[in-house]
C-alpha cells in the first residue's frame, strides 16, 4: 500500500483513500499560502469599489433627485479613486459614463461630475 502524505506538513494520512490534510488547520494554512496574495488583490479591488459606490450614493441621496450635478472636489474629498469603476456605458444622447455598480458618473468640464443611478434590471 502507498504512503500518503499531507500537503502542508508532510505527515502520514491515516483515513481515506482521497484525504489530502492531516487537520483542518493544515487545509486552510496550506489554502491561505497558495490563494493569499490572489485574494488580498481581489480584497484590495473589492474595497475600491465598494467605497467608490458608497461616496457616489452618499452623494446622490444628499441631492435627492434621479440625476445631478456635483463639484469634482465634493467627491476628491471623500476619497473617490477614478481608476476604480465596474462599467462604462454610452447613453443614447452619447455621453460615456463610469459606473461602480448601479451609481453612474460623467465628468462635466474640469470642476463638475455628472451623477446618475441606473434602474434595476
Amino acid at each position: 500500500m502507498e504512503t500518503r502524505n499531507c500537503l502542508e506538513c508532510s505527515d502520514r494520512l491515516i483515513g481515506r483513500i482521497d484525504k489530502k490534510f492531516c487537520s483542518d488547520s493544515c487545509r486552510t494554512s496550506y489554502h491561505n499560502k497558495n490563494n493569499g496574495i490572489e485574494i488580498q488583490s481581489i480584497r484590495f479591488i473589492d474595497s475600491r469599489l465598494k467605497r467608490n459606490r458608497k461616496i457616489l450614493m452618499d452623494c446622490f441621496l444628499e441631492q435627492n433627485v434621479f440625476d445631478s450635478q456635483i463639484e469634482l472636489r465634493k467627491i476628491l474629498k471623500k476619497g473617490f479613486v477614478f481608476d476604480f469603476h465596474t462599467h462604462i456605458e454610452k447613453m443614447p444622447n452619447g455621453i460615456e459614463y463610469q459606473f461602480c455598480y448601479e451609481f453612474g458618473y460623467s465628468q462635466l468640464g474640469e470642476n463638475q461630475i455628472h451623477l446618475i443611478k441606473q434602474q434595476p434590471y
